[in-house]
């Protein structure tokens, strides 16, 4: 990545941040379209949304896997407590609604259940359950099914504490409140961690905008006959209330509702923080890694070729650990406290510091032949790890694949390795005999193109897929 590109990014979008702060309360929905196509449409703050998406992808699978295990824990809670208090077991209520008479749905008895409790945890909606409510609940007021069920067993041990209050001293009973109050606790903490995590994602933000432009312009749903109109559960006429204001200020030049246009502009304001927060942290990167670059180039040529050759000029064996080794104390001393080959599981890589959010990881490579084979493989690889990392739930966006040149060709890799998922960065260090140059040299440049590269990445099985090391 270019610096200069990269801050001339960063200055774009801090005058058009600044202008949607100018804009008028109407025309800031309409300006929200032309900032939606530059986020898109810029590589580098794509790439630093897609991997916010992503983060944000993650966080809510860890939610719902911890959601359940909540849930097999509070069934394991209610025969535990159905064995204790036998005479309040009502698994089998009976219940009485039916889909033509709504005012079946207002039977409040079947709301202390364990039936309902049963039909929560299996994803069964009935009775009341299946209302909306009047007004928008608060984002912290929990809605979930998991919630409510925890409710109605809560509710249960109230009932069976005023009628057994001669068993406070019974160990059983304790440890019972001991379990079903930590689970309860549990529960809340996850649900409130997620929410505030919601409320400064940069993913999360993002998702809203993009949800926000849909709306102002909802795409036609088109009718075959007058039928189809009521047989969607969200029929076109019935888009979400939520958005409606926001279409009638735009089309019919009504005053936008102040509450909704200041929580707009909250939003873009932490999504531009966001975006620059993503784009100084890959600068970082970027930066240390060419600052290495240089630093082996302009001043440690003939030092790092003295630790990599014996007296008779022949290369030493493990000579990609003498470099790495390098390479890890210069980011070390740099701020970026990185590990030398890291393993877990069945995969190892050269340097990696997980210390960060955003997971610094580095692969090197070093030739002294022509190796252009070797090399479009050793990215393949590459491409194959960040797949196994991410199926062991440690996500890694970004890699770089750092080639060490001693003799042979000089390679020129493209700037950037772009796949669906990942971005892998090639950085060639050439640390050839500085007096073997021009018509000297072995050979002209040797061009390894993309197309080559992706070629190769598809060759290789995403399961099977192991880091490349020599």
């Amino acid at each position: 990545m270019d610096f200069k590109l990269t801050n001339g990014v960063a200055d774009l979008l801090t005058i058009k941040f600044e202008y949607l702060k100018q804009a008028s309360d109407t025309d800031l929905f309409l300006e929200l379209i032309p900032l939606h196509q530059i986020l898109l449409e810029t590589p580098a703050v794509f790439n630093v949304i897609y991997k916010s998406l992503i983060e944000l992808n993650n966080e809510n699978k860890n939610y719902y896997e911890a959601e359940k295990q909540i849930a097999e824990e509070l069934k394991a809670l209610k025969e535990r407590f159905i064995a204790m208090f036998p005479e309040l077991d009502d698994s089998n209520y009976q219940t009485s609604f039916r889909e033509d008479d709504p005012t079946s749905f207002l039977n409040t008895d079947y709301l202390f259940t364990f039936k309902r409790f049963d039909n929560l945890l299996n994803g069964v909606i009935t009775g009341l359950d299946k209302c909306t409510p009047v007004e928008r609940p608060d984002r912290y007021e929990n809605q979930t099914l998991i919630y409510k069920a925890i409710n109605v067993l809560l509710g249960k041990w109230s009932t069976a504490v005023n009628d057994h209050q001669d068993r406070y001293q019974d160990p059983l009973f304790q440890q019972y409140f001991v379990d079903q109050n930590n689970l309860s606790e549990t529960y809340n903490y996850l649900f409130r961690k997620l929410i505030n995590y919601h409320r400064v994602s940069l993913g999360a933000e993002f998702h809203l905008l993009h949800n926000l432009i849909k709306e102002i312009n909802p795409e036609p749903r088109i009718l075959t006959k007058f039928e189809d109109l009521y047989d969607s559960p969200q029929p076109y006429v019935l888009r979400p209330l939520a958005y409606q204001p926001i279409r009638d200020a735009i089309y019919k030049g009504t005053t936008p509702d102040p509450e909704q246009v200041k929580e707009v502009r909250q939003h873009l304001d932490r999504m531009y923080y966001g975006i620059l927060s993503g784009l100084s942290q890959n600068l970082l990167h970027e930066q240390v890694v060419l600052n290495f670059k240089t630093r082996c180039m302009w001043y440690d040529k003939e030092r790092i070729r003295g630790m990599l050759l014996d007296s008779e000029g022949n290369l030493i064996r493990d000579k990609e650990d003498t470099l790495i080794k390098e390479m890890a104390r210069y980011l070390f001393d740099n701020g970026f406290p990185v590990l030398f080959h890291i393993q877990t599981e069945n995969l190892q890589t050269d340097l990696m510091d997980p210390s960060i959010k955003y997971p610094l990881l580095i692969e090197g490579k070093a030739y002294k032949t022509s190796c252009k084979d070797e090399l479009l493989r050793g990215i393949a690889q590459l491409h194959g790890y960040l797949n196994n990392f991410e199926s062991q739930h440690y996500y890694i966006r970004d890699a770089y694949y750092v080639v060490f040149r001693i003799r042979g060709p000089l390679y020129d890799f493209p700037t950037e390795i772009i796949t669906n998922r990942y971005r892998i960065i090639p950085v060639l260090i050439d640390l050839g005999d500085s007096s073997v140059s021009g018509s000297r040299q072995e050979s002209q440049p040797v061009i390894i193109k993309i197309e080559e590269i992706i070629q190769e990445i598809e060759k290789q099985p995403d399961e099977d897929a192991e880091p490349y090391l020599t």
